[in-house]
């Protein structure tokens, strides 16, 4: 028994040290017509390991979604010296996104944030529907050293819904108001009748 709690437990360490490549929106559902982010992040890299290059696929669901733009981010060119970039589509719903940074091993350790994102992918919402999902497979990544890397991958689903319409009630004063003019109006009809 005692074993199987150090078992369990070791497991819960490793899992809440390793790397993580997530995929993260700041909203659970979009309206159709609208535009959104994705941003891919990669976080809790030791202070040892950084990342100098990366291929990755990211699917998605094209009848739900259309790509209108992109960025890449900024944590593999340290100093200036450039990346090799590239950003295409390789499926109606799978891009594929490459970049190798040009610094060098000592100076990505020293400089790079243990938690940054790796690119942004813009999408717009083309109709409605739920639980449209976005999903991140490894090709390549690799360290300083160019040594792989096997991070956990975390993806994300988004719905695509209609535009609440908002009905407004109208006021009480005014309600309130036109009640009286009918009352006066049938009132006054009322008493003319008995005259």
């Amino acid at each position: 028994m005692k074993n199987i709690l150090i078992l369990i437990l070791c497991c819960f360490v490793f899992s809440a040290n390793s790397t993580i490549l997530e995929l993260s929106t700041n909203k659970n559902e979009v309206l159709v017509n609208e535009s959104f982010w994705i941003d891919v992040q990669i976080s809790n890299l030791d202070n040892n390991t950084a990342i100098s290059a990366y291929d990755l696929d990211l699917d998605f669901d094209n009848t739900l979604f259309s790509v209108k733009d992109f960025a890449f981010g900024t944590n593999l060119d340290i100093f200036g010296f450039g990346t090799l970039l590239s950003f295409a589509p390789i499926a109606e719903d799978t891009l594929n996104i490459f970049e190798l940074s040009f610094d060098f091993a000592d100076d990505l350790i020293a400089n790079q944030a243990n938690s940054f994102t790796l690119f942004s992918v813009q999408f717009e919402a083309l109709q409605l529907g739920f639980n449209g999902i976005f999903g991140l497979s490894i090709n390549a990544l690799g360290d300083h050293n160019g040594d792989p890397l096997s991070p956990a991958i975390v993806n994300t689903s988004l719905d695509v819904v209609a535009p609440s319409v908002k009905v407004s009630s109208p006021s009480v004063i005014a309600l309130s108001m036109i009640g009286l003019i009918i009352l006066v109006m049938f009132g006054n009809r009322h008493g003319n009748r008995q005259a």
